[in-house]
């Protein structure tokens, strides 16, 4: 009637600087590598959901930005 898996996950991330009115911004660019949990379920032929917290292993930032500590991610679907 249901499923769930228990996973490890390596994300990440790579922006580079951005342009604005014609200039190139100083303090923009983010190279990000995140690990963590996360759970998938299965429910009957319909539903399906998944949750994962990410924790950052790297953060390398041009000039001074907020950032974050850690991400939580959730989603879900039903087919019909």
């Amino acid at each position: 009637a249901w499923t769930g898996a228990i996973r490890f996950l390596v994300s990440g991330e790579n922006k580079g600087r951005d342009h604005q009115k014609g200039e190139l911004l100083d303090d923009t660019a983010i190279t990000a590598v995140y690990i963590g949990p996360g759970l998938t379920i299965t429910w009957g032929d319909s539903f399906h959901g998944d949750l994962a917290f990410d924790l950052p292993v790297e953060q390398d930032v041009t000039g001074r930005q907020i950032v974050a500590d850690y991400r939580l991610r959730f989603g879900m679907g039903w087919r019909f």
